[in-house]
């Protein structure tokens, strides 16, 4: 894979932490306590709000509608 602007690479490591995240809230889903899940929940949302950032980062900035 070959990245070629600082925006791929931004990008490339907002979806790195995004999925961190995601398989971080998977593991404390999985727990027994209240406060893992709890846990699991905002991670899972901080994963989802990073994807919507590295949407915007990545988008084609030169197509037009």
């Amino acid at each position: 894979m070959v990245l070629n602007s600082f925006n791929g690479v931004c990008c490339t490591l907002v979806h790195v932490v995004a999925f961190a995240a995601a398989a971080a809230g998977t593991y404390f889903f999985l727990g027994t306590s209240f406060e893992n899940v709890l846990t699991a929940f905002v991670l899972l949302g901080a994963a989802l709000a990073l994807e919507a950032v590295a949407a915007v980062i990545g988008r084609d900035r030169t197509a037009h509608t």
